[in-house]
């Protein structure tokens, strides 16, 4: 059973190593590592910004780094119409399906906020996350002129809603 919980100061460390594993950075949008005082900076920000919120997804039972961990979300408020979504799962989890059951906790916690809609940035070549996320509700936006490696997915909270369990 997946739970999710707010990120506190005694998970930085533990998310600078997970935001720095090979594969998570490959993945991200600025595809490089970051400093520990790069990550300290962003982190301290992060859990105080009203317009983000960083969760830490537990699965119980299946003890991960001393912790339960196995991933966590991030929300990002993109004025007062749209919410961002993004994910990284600890790399002894992927490739288990558990990425559609983060996604659908994200969405429901976005949901609570009432945006139109929800969307998240893939990387392209991340086939991965686009079929989780394409599982999961979204629809891949119609390609932009400068996309360039992104592909935009979005979906409208009616149609998460049908997705997700309640």
């Amino acid at each position: 059973m997946l739970t999710a919980r707010p990120a506190v100061l005694a998970d930085a460390t533990w998310l600078l190593a997970l935001r720095n594993d090979p594969e998570t950075v490959r993945w991200s949008i600025s595809g490089v590592p970051v400093t520990p005082e790069e990550h300290a900076e962003w982190f301290a920000w992060t859990i105080t910004d009203p317009t983000r919120a960083l969760t830490v997804v537990e699965w119980r039972g299946i003890e991960v780094n001393s912790k339960h961990a196995v991933g966590t979300y991030r929300l990002d408020r993109c004025g007062t119409d749209q919410i961002e979504a993004s994910l990284t799962i600890v790399s002894a989890f992927r490739g288990k399906g558990l990425a559609i059951e983060v996604i659908d906790l994200a969405a429901r916690h976005a949901m609570r906020e009432g945006p139109e809609s929800v969307v998240a940035l893939v990387k392209r070549g991340n086939t991965r996350s686009l079929r989780a996320f394409l599982r999961a509700g979204f629809l891949l936006s119609p390609p932009s002129t400068d996309d360039g490696d992104l592909l935009l997915l979005a979906a409208r909270p009616e149609d998460l809603a049908s997705r997700v369990c309640t």
